[in-house]
């Protein structure tokens, strides 16, 4: 399974649009299989997630979670850090300008830590694809 995750993900950055370096994809890869082995979630839902198509199994929910956590969007509080998300969205997309608009119009925090990642990492992938 974790051969078939890095396999899966580096095809994702290699042809996907995002500009990582090599680091911060290795990065990426071993954040997203740790999290895969503590919230039961799959590799199919996190490349379908790429691909902007989500589940709402609570497992995945949890994935975005665990990942935003281990990028310190997250802190061990619950509290989410915009500064943090907009640093890593830059990685991914660098347009502050496009990123600040995703953020005005997608950054709300609930009370639901789960919900929050899941409504959000949806609206931002709405926002990016009209």
């Amino acid at each position: 399974m974790r051969n078939i995750v890095v396999f899966l993900l580096m095809s994702y950055f290699a042809y996907g649009t995002c500009n990582l370096t090599p680091e911060q994809k290795k990065t990426v890869i071993e954040v997203q299989q740790n999290c895969l082995k503590k919230t039961g979630a799959t590799a199919e839902m996190v490349l379908d997630a790429f691909a902007g198509k989500f589940t709402d199994a609570p497992e995945f929910k949890k994935q975005l979670v665990c990942v935003k956590m281990e990028q310190g969007v997250i802190d061990e509080a619950g509290a989410y850090h915009k500064d943090i998300l907009k640093e890593h969205m830059l990685k991914l997309l660098p347009d502050e300008a496009t990123i600040d608009s995703m953020l005005e119009k997608c950054y709300v925090v609930q009370e639901d830590l789960e919900q929050t990642a899941y409504d959000m990492i949806k609206c931002f992938h709405k926002v990016k694809s009209s």
